[in-house]
């Protein structure tokens, strides 16, 4: 960890860190996904995000609160776009994302019924990947207009087809 928070990637060579990512995306078999709808129950303070798999018929439902649905829905399909500062980023609040360019958003892990997610960006010339929520990883990906991946293990484990 250096003196700055971060955890920088020790496994990825520093002049190949741009020109790896689409490299090391199809070596671990990331599905680039879009947001295809947001839904909101308001009295439920429920909301969730479906993503559909951008060449294929799989989708992936993530539930996340509603405040943070309606945010992503707003970046989305409305324009809107929250600052770097609003409350979401507390979750991130080792990371100074007004100097970060974020590249990605990864959700990676799928384990009882539970999905994880990580922010792969950039800070100072140096590529980092970060453990978050999804809901966090998906709202700083739409307003940072970067592609959205899901592991395939998680697409086949939590995913439902939908033929077209």
């Amino acid at each position: 960890m250096g003196g700055d928070g971060f955890e920088e990637n020790q496994s990825l060579p520093e002049a190949s860190r741009f020109g790896e990512s689409r490299e090391r995306r199809l070596i671990m078999a990331e599905i680039e996904m879009e947001i295809d709808s947001v839904r909101i129950v308001l009295y439920k303070n429920e909301g969730c995000v479906n993503l559909k798999e951008k060449l294929g018929e799989r989708w992936l439902s993530i539930y996340m609160s509603s405040s943070q649905a309606q945010t992503i829905g707003e970046c989305k399909f409305d324009n809107i776009m929250p600052p770097k500062e609003a409350g979401f980023g507390v979750a991130l609040s080792n990371i100074d994302l007004a100097e970060s360019e974020i590249e990605s958003a990864i959700i990676n892990h799928f384990k009882d019924n539970t999905l994880f997610a990580k922010l792969v960006l950039t800070h100072h010339d140096k590529h980092y990947e970060v453990d978050c929520p999804p809901a966090i990883a998906l709202i700083h990906a739409v307003r940072a207009e970067s592609p959205i991946y899901v592991d395939e293990a998680v697409l086949d484990k939590a995913s439902i087809d939908v033929p077209a």
